[in-house]
């Protein structure tokens, strides 16, 4: 059995304008098991570049019509390009020549005259690369499938919601800073009138996150029905968390309850942000807000409550932090300043504007804006 080193079928693009070392190269890279595709040209090897799946390219540098660096450019810029390697094969064996070929994107830089069982070692070496670097890609296409199908699953999940009563109009945007987002709004319909409004945060971003998110949505579907005192709930989803996360995992939460006919707002919150109201003839903004700690941490944790009397015409602006970072505003006083700010300005515009005043804005039209975390926003106003 032969110990030749084998190149293992791969497609080489050989481009040389040197007829008789052209010919040389062809027999003897054939002779190793791969398969060559022969320019005389940079101008002709992009040609068979483009209607071939090439694996390496072996190109000389000083050619007619397209010299080898224009060459290794036009490959660069291709996405199939930038994965495949591109050896230099040439008589210029300055330093400046070779850092400026690696600058430009070559793999490899061989210098004339070579040895045979170099050139051959040296493809061999860039082949593992690339197919290690497939496989890598390969396996984060599938990642990145199962994460969007994760994704989707969430955003059905998280849409379940009970619809609000006729004299409630709630609108809600979230979006996550990757594919899976740790931050999620729930309308539940308590009963006899009642309705919550929860949104919360899990720390972290990512699947462990998403998981929770879904872990809390299934807790306060079985905690809330018929229970109308909000801390009772922070309460009991407290317990029920602390005994299942991790210590490093918790809940920001805020819960109030809306009672329909009576037009109350009664809250509590488990480490949330100040959240707003915006009430009065000119809708001014205020904080809506009390003291609790976050949920999920320590067993045992009690929570204090809050009411406030809503009129028709009166928002809530129900929130994560995730909408001041996107904003580019730092630590939270600044961010509630610039979001009452905000809120006064457009307090008069229409409730889906109103929502949109607080979301990031795309550079270019139909873009989504990249988060660094995730996002939630709930706005909510009362009717007549």
């Amino acid at each position: 059995m032969s110990d030749r080193p084998t190149l293992d079928g791969a497609t080489i693009l050989l481009v040389e304008d040197d007829e008789s070392l052209k010919g040389l190269l062809h027999k003897y890279l054939d002779r190793h098991h791969s398969r060559v595709l022969v320019a005389e040209n940079g101008e002709e090897a992009w040609r068979l570049f483009q209607e071939h799946a090439v694996d390496v390219i072996i190109s000389d540098w000083m050619m007619p019509k397209m010299d080898g660096k224009e060459l290794l450019a036009r490959v660069q810029s291709t996405r199939r390009g930038r994965g495949t390697p591109f050896l230099f094969l040439t008589a210029k064996d300055k330093l400046e020549d070779l850092v400026d070929a690696l600058g430009a994107g070559a793999s490899e830089y061989i210098t004339k005259p070579f040895h045979m069982t170099e050139l051959v070692a040296r493809v061999q070496t860039l082949l593992r690369m690339k197919r290690l670097q497939d496989d890598l890609r390969r396996e984060k296409m599938r990642l990145e499938d199962e994460l969007q199908l994760a994704q989707r699953v969430q955003s059905a999940l998280m849409s379940r919601r009970s619809e609000p009563p006729a004299n409630l109009e709630v609108l809600v945007h979230y979006q996550p800073s990757r594919f899976l987002s740790g931050d999620f709004f729930d309308l539940i319909h308590v009963g006899e009138g009642h309705y919550g409004l929860f949104i919360g945060d899990v720390t972290g971003r990512g699947p462990a996150a998403a998981l929770v998110t879904s872990l809390v949505k299934g807790f306060l579907s079985r905690l809330a029905p018929g229970l109308t005192d909000p801390a009772r709930v922070l309460q009991l989803l407290n317990d029920h968390l602390s005994e299942v996360l991790e210590p490093q995992m918790y809940v920001s939460a805020f819960y109030g309850i809306f009672h329909a006919g009576r037009r109350t707002f009664r809250f509590s919150n488990g480490g949330q942000n100040r959240q707003l109201r915006l009430s009065g003839p000119n809708r001014t903004p205020r904080p809506l807000y009390i003291d609790g700690s976050l949920v999920g941490l320590f067993p045992g944790q009690t929570y204090e409550q809050a009411q406030v009397e809503l009129e028709p015409g009166d928002r809530l602006l129900l929130f994560t932090d995730g909408v001041y970072e996107a904003a580019g505003v730092a630590g939270e006083y600044e961010g509630f300043e610039w979001l009452q700010r905000t809120a006064a300005e457009h307090a008069s515009d229409p409730l889906d504007r109103f929502l949109l005043s607080f979301l990031p804005r795309p550079e270019t039209e139909g873009e989504i804006p990249t988060l660094e975390d995730d996002l939630l926003a709930a706005a909510v106003e009362v009717k007549g």
